[in-house]
């Protein structure tokens, strides 16, 4: 069994080209081109001084952080100490900041808030920076980490470790570094790196492997080695931690209604749930439907109009308020009212149910043809979106606006002190007062697709996108969630029918919200077998992140190489895929071409050329698929999309790379298992292809060979990783 170690590969020109290949600047948000580029800021400024750092192998520097460091700051602690020590073989002290403050020549290394930032003088301006920008500082030779939060700080220790020894993670056991460094000079900072895009939620596949019910962590933090995707997220669910929403308790139902409803202001028990399609779960039709038939369309979801019934609409809309209201007080609630989580995403989604159609009442038709559009074959067409913009806009208002039900609840908490809501007499925490779970970061979302994806928006004579009407801008606080597929094998600026739409539509949102937009990349066929290589990368390009940037995505989730049987095993390349897509939405000015040949020099050493021609064999092979069958995105596990000669060419790959490492079992054993592991699991695309589509076609004998050699696969990747399904794989292995 392989005993898989960290590798460290130290390649200077690759990493001094990627922090060349940062940009600065600033949005250009009315520029309209497509070809007007989104300048983030990504500022790497270090120069060097005539002052020691490390000197002979020793450093007198130490980490400060601060009295009550947060989990997070406690996390970039911890990455700090182990990456110094692999990159130096220094163990760097590290102290809390009790009485200290900033004085010239000190020789610390501040993480966090400390009490020494907050005396240096420096300022980190949060709004700015976000919850995910780095500021790094030198001053009076000492050296200050900070981000705008505290996953921030997390970043800002990667920045350091990137700046100033060459760092980039690639894999969980691959990444560079520069090590044995014994002298080096003190830099004088001054880096300012802020995310393109926001927020970067991952979905399914490897890239979920650590942390259950945590943002990032695992008992061992070297695990992660510095996932510089910046991509909170937990595991338990695609949205868990992200989307909340308490709906109907399966024991105690909500009463229908208002406020008043609630006799001495209890709350019954309630129940949260992540479900990504959920308006039917905020009113639930064997809650409401008997009394409120109006409120659900034939076409299987709501009905944004009520039928044209304005009671009933009036009624519908405070319902749906009074639910966000419910549910940020459950939120809040579930995070114990003493223990504020210390990083969250304020989410209140509204999102269609999937598969849906537009409600074919005379209202809803009324509304569409009110508000339609030009559309791009030049005929006038109706725009369903219309319906639901005004009825997120009636419920945003009736829960934030001036009037609504937050400012009620705050005039009613600030006037009596012993006003406030209860949820169980008898429990703990059980009353709940506006300051306990009000918090401006609070936004509503809906999906913007399916029959909903067109904004209702034509082009001026000057090419820019504006509403056919001035209320159907979005309210403040209301933020599109987008979702479409663009066609995958098409270069970005083509004009390609698809390309176009997906621009199109992007853009027309774009300028009905304030708030930015949220994006469902569907980067996946949702195939029933993940092993294939499919569209996954889907003209992901520095280009269709720096649209995404500059159009005004401020969230992005990315459904990545979906499968229901074997999703956690990374292979047709799906490291490659992570990779990039958590530099690029990160830095949408990159050097793509560079990225790749990092990352394949860095998983497969002098291997790469050999390994490189396979993915593009692979990729040449699925758009081959793609375009010729029009049933292929929906099910790539079928036989005749991967002919067994298919898969032995892309076996002759595997033998070649094989070869090309052979000479380090000898000279370094232990680079030897890396490479020849991220080789392995680039071998279980073809095989598991020849054992599931072509068995017929090998001997017994060599059936038991491939299946002992996958087996034994599983089993190292088991051994480092601890989170791979296993069992399901075993379960495949058997069937065959």
């Amino acid at each position: 069994m392989k005993k898989f170690k960290k590798l460290l590969v130290s390649i200077l020109s690759l990493v001094i080209a990627l922090c060349l290949a940062l940009s600065v600047g600033c949005s250009c948000k009315d520029e309209e081109e497509d070809d007007a580029q989104f300048e983030g800021v990504h500022i790497f400024t270090a120069t060097d001084t005539d002052k020691e750092f490390i000197k002979n192998g020793r450093t007198n520097y130490k980490l400060v952080l601060p009295m009550f460091e947060t989990t997070n700051e406690s996390l970039a602690k911890d990455e700090f100490i182990w990456l110094f020590n692999e990159a130096t073989g220094i163990n760097i002290p590290a102290i809390k900041d009790e009485g200290l403050t900033h004085q010239a020549g000190q020789k610390y290394i501040s993480i966090g808030e400390t009490a020494l930032l907050e005396s240096s003088g420096i300022e980190i301006d949060s709004d700015y920076l976000g919850e995910d920008g780095v500021r790094i500082v030198t001053k009076d030779e000492n050296i200050y980490i900070c981000g705008g939060g505290d996953f921030g700080t997390i970043y800002g220790v990667y920045d350091f470790f990137q700046v100033a020894f060459n760092y980039i993670y690639v894999y969980i056991d691959a990444y560079q570094l520069d090590r044995n460094v014994k002298e080096m000079n003190l830099k004088n900072f001054d880096v300012t790196d802020i995310p393109d895009i926001a927020k970067r939620s991952g979905s399914a596949g490897f890239e979920r492997l650590y942390g259950d019910n945590q943002y990032f962590g695992v008992a061992d933090y070297r695990y992660l080695a510095g996932y510089r995707g910046r991509t909170p997220f937990t595991t338990e669910n695609l949205f868990a931690g992200n989307l909340r929403y308490v709906r109907n308790s399966s024991t105690k139902l909500f009463d229908k209604g208002t406020i008043d409803s609630y006799k001495d202001r209890y709350l019954p028990s309630t129940s949260q749930t992540d479900k990504m399609h959920n308006d039917l779960n905020i009113l639930l039709p064997d809650v409401y439907k008997a009394d409120h038939p109006k409120w659900f369309s034939s076409g299987g979801d709501l009905c944004f109009t009520a039928q044209g019934d304005a009671k009933e609409y009036e009624a519908m809309t405070d319902e749906v308020a009074f639910r966000f209201f419910e549910s940020m007080m459950g939120h809040r609630r579930g995070t114990g009212l003493n223990n504020a989580p210390e990083y969250e995403r304020y989410i209140l989604p509204i999102t269609l149910e999937d598969g849906v159609q537009n409600c074919p009442c005379k209202k809803c038709k009324e509304i569409s043809e009110k508000y339609a559009t030009v559309n791009d074959e030049g005929k006038i067409e109706g725009k369903m979106s219309a319906t639901l913009i005004l009825f997120i806009n009636d419920v945003a208002n009736k829960l934030f606006g001036p009037d609504g039900l937050l400012e009620q609840e705050r005039i009613k908490c600030e006037n009596d002190p012993n006003y406030a809501f209860v949820f169980e007499p008898e429990g703990p925490n059980c009353r709940l007062r506006y300051e306990d779970y009000y918090s401006d970061r609070y936004v509503i979302t809906f999906f913007a697709y399916g029959y909903v994806a067109d904004p209702p928006c034509n082009k001026d004579e000057n090419g820019k996108w504006v509403p056919v009407a001035p209320e159907l801008y979005l309210e403040e606080r209301v933020v599109p969630w987008l979702a479409y597929q663009q066609e995958p094998w098409e270069d970005f600026y083509s004009d390609n029918f698809y390309k176009q739409r997906f621009k199109n539509r992007i853009s027309g949102w774009s300028e009905l919200c304030s708030d930015g937009f949220m994006y469902y990349e569907y980067v996946t066929t949702f195939s029933n077998n993940s092993l294939n290589p499919d569209g996954t990368f889907q003209g992901m390009t520095p280009e269709y992140y720096n649209f995404l940037a500059k159009k005004g995505c401020v969230d992005l989730f990315a459904d990545s190489h979906w499968g229901a049987t074997y999703n956690t095993y990374p292979t047709s390349f799906g490291t490659l895929l992570y990779f990039l897509r958590r530099q690029m939405s990160w830095n949408s000015t990159i050097d793509y071409d560079m990225l790749v040949d990092t990352y394949f020099t860095v998983m497969f050493g002098d291997a790469k050329d050999t390994m490189y021609q396979l993915y593009l064999h692979q990729r040449d092979h699925a758009a081959h698929n793609w375009n010729c069958d029009e049933t292929y995105g929906s099910d790539t596990a079928k036989a005749e999309y991967w002919s067994f000669q298919v898969a032995l060419d892309w076996e002759e790959y595997i033998v070649q790379a094989r070869k090309d490492i052979e000479y380090l079992k000898e000279t370094d054993p232990e680079a030897y298992e890396i490479y020849s592991g991220h080789i392995d699991g680039e071998w279980i695309c073809p095989a598991q292809h020849i054992l599931v589509y072509h068995k017929q076609k090998i001997t017994t004998e060599k059936v038991m060979e491939y299946k002992q050699e996958l087996e034994r696969i599983v089993n190292d990747w088991w051994m480092i990783n601890g989170k791979c399904y296993k069992g399901s794989f075993k379960d495949f292995l058997g069937s065959i």
